[in-house]
């Protein structure tokens, strides 16, 4: 049995393999390729095996200051035309925290995808941490509701590999089918035979962690608009204490409408403080002067102790 391994691994030769066939390319590319500004112009034209090399450059400081957040923007776009190498390497970034909040959950989708995808050599990886699960801790696998050997599990996808022509993956393989009981062999089998690929999709491009100036434009504009609501708050304030003042004013003047409307405010504490001793004091006065609304809320008064509330 093999000791465990993880997806990087197997993310890291993919990666590899793309670098080797840029530079394996012939002298034609490699006199293409001699500026970093060349680079850029052909990311930003669209070209997924450009945004990943510039991407990888980012990652590492090579030609460039080293800028994860970068390395991540360029790596996303070239994830997002499902190129290989960018997808991987978006992976990578999960899984470490470069350029975005560590997330190895995220990276193991992302490679996971693959897998299903039919790349052969996330395939051997999954393969090879399914092992490791297997003989560090002897768990068994969860598969639509039902526990499943963890052996069944890598000999599939060892299978999958192998039958691409990962010779590394057909090694592992025989060696595993050799320690399996017969049922699970045959199981495993199966399924791999049963495995068809998943139609292959880009990696959704993720929302870009904002930067500090964007950071702090935010917190600005929310402080601008808190200051706007305040303003608007002790502006209607404002026009609340004029229009009482000329509530009282005309009140006091002996307007029947104007007490009524004092009254009213006094019952329910609608801009005053509640107080229904004055609410039936200016309510009589209006009433007094034939105003009916005032009448009948004094009547209702006599029946309910606040019968503004229990509307």
């Amino acid at each position: 049995m093999k000791a465990h391994s993880t997806f990087q691994k197997a993310a890291s030769l993919v990666i590899c393999c793309f670098l080797g066939g840029l530079v394996a390319g012939g002298q034609e590319k490699t006199s293409q390729v001699k500026t970093f500004e060349y680079m850029i112009r052909r990311a930003e034209e669209g070209d997924a095996g450009m945004q990943f090399t510039v991407g990888f450059k980012y990652l590492h400081g090579d030609t460039v200051t080293q800028d994860f957040a970068k390395a991540f923007s360029w790596f996303s776009k070239s994830a997002a035309q499902g190129f290989l190498a960018g997808q991987a390497s978006l992976a990578d970034c999960y899984r470490y925290g470069r350029g975005v909040p560590q997330n190895k959950a995220i990276a193991d989708a992302i490679l996971l995808k693959l897998a299903n995808e039919g790349d052969a050599l996330m395939q051997r990886s999954l393969g090879l941490a399914f092992e490791g699960e297997m003989v560090r801790k002897g768990w068994t696998y969860r598969v639509s509701g039902e526990f499943v050997p963890l052996a069944i599990q890598a000999y599939k996808w060892y299978s999958l590999a192998a039958t691409q022509g990962e010779a590394s993956a057909a090694k592992d393989r025989n060696e595993l089918a050799a320690a399996m009981d017969p049922k699970d062999l045959a199981a495993a089998q199966r399924l791999a035979a049963e495995f068809k690929p998943a139609e292959k999709t880009p990696w959704p491009v993720p929302p870009r962690p904002p930067t500090e100036e964007e950071k702090a434009a935010e917190i600005k504009k929310l402080q601008a608009e808190k200051e706007k609501k305040e303003a608007a708050m002790e502006k209607m304030k404002a026009t609340q204490a004029k229009v009482l003042a000329l509530q009282m004013r005309q009140a006091s003047n002996g307007s029947a409408t104007f007490q009524f409307d004092l009254g009213a405010r006094y019952l329910k504490g609608d801009g005053v403080e509640k107080n229904e001793d004055l609410a039936r004091e200016w309510l009589e006065k209006s009433a007094a002067q034939g105003n009916n609304q005032a009448k009948a809320l004094l009547e209702t008064t006599k029946q309910k102790s606040d019968p503004l509330l229990k509307k």
